[in-house]
């Protein structure tokens, strides 16, 4: 015969059980891409640059799904920086731009006047420097 389940066994989670696992699994998810992007920061200090882009687009992937935009913020300054050094202009252009939205977004003016100054040396870099100018100024404005 088999037993009927007991009150504690039906009842669903409560609400501070809910919190209290979403959270733990949140922070394991947070832990995980703090490790990665870590990795990523070793990675390219020993000049591999190609495995530490790929170890920062994973904990990009994490950060984007818990939303924690300040860390995201943070990759896409390391990814930018890192395709500059590539010569993938294009793409550290988008990684750029990119923090520089986070940090709009977030009113983080430091990380606006950090992205700006990225984007700013890399127009240089292209060979633009009008455009580079602006951003510049943009950025002095700032601080």
């Amino acid at each position: 015969l088999a037993q009927s389940p007991t009150p504690d066994e039906a009842a669903p989670p409560s609400l501070n059980q809910q919190f209290n696992s979403l959270s733990r699994d949140r922070r394991a998810a947070r832990d995980a891409a703090d490790r990665l992007t870590l990795l990523g920061e070793q990675k390219a200090r020993d000049q591999q640059y190609r495995e530490a882009v790929e170890t920062w687009l994973q904990a990009l992937d994490i950060y984007r799904e818990i939303g924690d935009s300040p860390a995201q913020e943070q990759v896409y300054e390391y990814l930018g920086l890192t395709y500059a050094t590539l010569a993938r202009f294009d793409v550290a252009e988008d990684a750029f731009r990119r923090q520089l939205a986070i940090a709009r977004y977030n009113e983080h003016f430091q990380g606006q006047i950090y992205g700006l100054n990225n984007l700013g040396g890399l127009l240089l870099k292209r060979g633009n420097p009008t455009a580079a100018q602006a951003v510049f100024e943009e950025a002095l404005t700032i601080a």
